[in-house]
């Protein structure tokens, strides 16, 4: 069976076109092979490679159909081999494996790319330096070379893993250089015998190695945690070398799968920087060339007019001409700089735009340092939620039928301002993936629900609750005009029919009012003559007639007793009368202090009794009858 493909891409330099023929067959050792070649004519440079997975040095063209997440799932083993690799004698030499573990290992592509990648370049160590290389294998799955340079060492510590675990591997790297150092080697390869014979920790898992005097103790790492500052080691390097707006520019970029370029003079930084970078693109996954550090015998990759992520140390960056970087995005980590053609992050639509900026401020970064440090990838998560999480409005499933995705339906769905960013998204191989990744496992009865679908889910409800709260206030705006409207008719009608009402109740009021008033000043006028004449100051009081002198005030006696007098009035107030009297000052007036001594013949009086009757203080008067014996 033979595939045969050909893309010609027009550039924009005036030297020529870029041809590149693509062509896939299985070898004669039954593998499938892919084979590209590109010439580029006029004056640019050539560039000729076999990109075969047995020609390439472990790194592999993956076609257009490569549409998986670039992790094997499930490996058997915490690592597959470790190496101890000599440093190249002189710059014609290669550098060479030294000591394998286990010893019949036997990937001869592995064994052939590794060496190259420990020595990406010929530079002097200052310090202890930890890095790593990917190999990809005909499955298009990542193996992970992890790296320890020692100062002034001769040598380079590597293990080889499916395992993206790079705090644990630089750690384990540590404790055996240490061990090479202090023993004859005899422990080493018992540790490593105990590390490779258990099975893979599940997530949060403690786990402890022991190798005759050796051990080696580590927690397995929960893959549904965000990477966070300190406790991812990349994301620390990034921070630390990068600023967030130049991430932002990155982020962008990688969203228009542009051709980026990453260097630096330390292998620690380059590596770093270029896994944190990717690792942003969550839930999503890098689909083309990705290489963190690229030897200096590969740097005709550079050249290459695919989209790619490739970190070059910087002895090796001095050595590529401008014109073999074209129109490629060129960070600088040591220098801090992004050097594009492009202007990506003014492409985003301006709600992402303005959630990033927010998002990635210093100061948010910085607070999250003191919880969960996660601030910058959860950024950037989010924005992917806001922007492709409603993927799953346009899932379409008929009884009988596979799940499929409708593109038209998941465009409608997003708001207007997005539209046109995911018509060009549909295009991405990386967009690709992800719905391809998804819809094989709806298909094959696996659920999922990552920290990206849990977020994508509360954010859908989110903005439904937001889409029903627009709607009743778009309605209550249209009804309360409605009511407004109505509301100035009825009051119009209101006046019109009850004015005449309205001056006759007026009236009659008025002329009330006054006969009441009249007959009012004839009742006081009455009870201020006292029914002889008289006014009522003009009477003797009786009070004054019959009080005794006042005694001068007696001493307070504690032991005295206070009794009521026999003739007393006491009344049973409610809380309201309570409050009323504690909050009003009467007036010590002799005249209120003693009732039942008030003439009676005036009481007896019909007008004066009516009036009393009605006064508010009727309560506090003595009821009396014709028969009493009072005087």
């Amino acid at each position: 069976m033979l595939i045969e493909a050909q893309m010609v891409r027009t550039v924009s330099n005036p030297d020529g076109e870029d041809k590149i023929e693509a062509q896939m067959d299985r070898g004669p050792d039954g593998e499938d092979r892919i084979e590209a070649q590109m010439v580029m004519t006029g004056s640019r440079p050539r560039w000729q490679n076999q990109c075969a997975y047995r020609q390439n040095h472990g790194i592999l063209v993956t076609d257009q159909t490569a549409r998986m997440s670039r992790l094997r799932e499930n490996p058997e083993k915490l690592f597959e081999v470790f190496l101890e690799v000599g440093k190249p004698t002189d710059e014609k030499s290669e550098p060479f494996i030294l000591q394998k573990y286990p010893p019949d290992y036997g990937d001869e592509e592995v064994l052939k790319s590794a060496p190259k990648f420990a020595f990406p370049c010929n530079t002097e160590r200052t310090t202890v330096d930890h890095f790593t290389f990917t190999l990809t294998d005909f499955e298009s799955k990542y193996k992970f070379g992890f790296c320890r340079h020692s100062t002034g060492a001769q040598t380079c510590l590597c293990i080889v893993s499916f395992l993206p675990w790079f705090e644990i591997f630089y750690s384990l790297l540590n404790h055996l250089a240490e061990i090479m150092n202090r023993t004859d080697g005899t422990d080493l390869t018992v540790l490593l015998r105990t590390a490779l014979a258990d099975h893979v920790p599940l997530p949060n898992q403690p786990v402890t190695f022991v190798g005759q005097q050796e051990m080696f103790s580590f927690t397995a790492p929960d893959p549904s945690k965000m990477p966070s500052i300190p406790a991812s080691r990349n994301l620390t390097e990034y921070y630390n070398a990068i600023d967030t707006n130049n991430m932002l520019i990155i982020f962008a970029s990688m969203l228009k799968e542009r051709r980026i370029l990453v260097s630096s003079k330390k292998l620690s930084r380059l590596t770093a920087c270029v896994h944190a970078a990717e690792a942003m693109l969550y839930p999503m996954h890098w689909q083309h060339l990705y290489i963190p550090v690229l030897p200096e015998s590969l740097i005709d990759y550079i050249s290459a007019p695919m989209p790619y992520i490739i970190g070059v140390h910087h002895t090796v960056k001095m050595k590529i001409k401008n014109a073999d970087l074209g129109d490629a995005v060129v960070v600088d980590a040591d220098s801090n700089t992004v050097i594009t053609d492009y202007d990506d992050v003014d492409d985003l639509p301006e709600e992402i735009e303005s959630h990033l900026k927010k998002y990635l401020k210093s100061e948010k970064v910085k607070n999250s340092m003191q919880g969960t440090g996660d601030a910058i990838s959860k950024a950037f998560m989010m924005a992917l939620v806001k922007l492709i999480g409603g993927y799953r409005d346009a899932l379409k499933f008929q009884e009988g039928e596979t799940i499929t995705f409708n593109p038209e339906a998941f465009i409608q769905s997003r708001p207007l301002s997005m539209q046109h960013f995911l018509e060009n998204m549909f295009h991405l191989q990386i967009f690709q993936q992800f719905i391809n990744e998804r819809l094989d496992m709806l298909n094959a009865g696996k659920g999922f629900s990552d920290l990206f679908e849990r977020e994508a889910i509360t954010h859908a409800d989110k903005l439904n609750a937001q889409s029903r709260y627009k709607e009743w206030l778009n309605n209550m705006k249209k009804q309360g005009k409605k009511v407004q409207k109505g509301s100035k008719d009825i009051w119009a009608d209101f006046k019109e029919k009850a004015g005449p009402v309205m001056t006759n109740a007026v009236e009659s009021v008025k002329s009330q009012g006054k006969k009441a008033y009249s007959g009012f000043r004839t009742k006081i006028g009455d009870l201020k003559k006292g029914g002889h004449g008289k006014y009522a100051h003009d009477i003797p009081s009786s009070v004054q007639k019959w009080r005794p002198p006042r005694p001068s005030p007696p001493h307070f006696d504690p032991n005295r007793v206070v009794s009521r007098p026999p003739g007393a009035i006491v009344n049973k107030l409610g809380s309201s009368n309570r409050v009323s009297r504690l909050m009003v000052n009467e007036p010590h007036d002799d005249t209120n202090l003693m009732y039942n001594r008030v003439s009676m013949s005036l009481l007896n009086d019909p007008d004066i009794q009516q009036a009393m009757f009605k006064s508010a203080s009727v309560e506090n008067l003595p009821h009396t009858h014709t028969d009493s014996g009072m005087m």
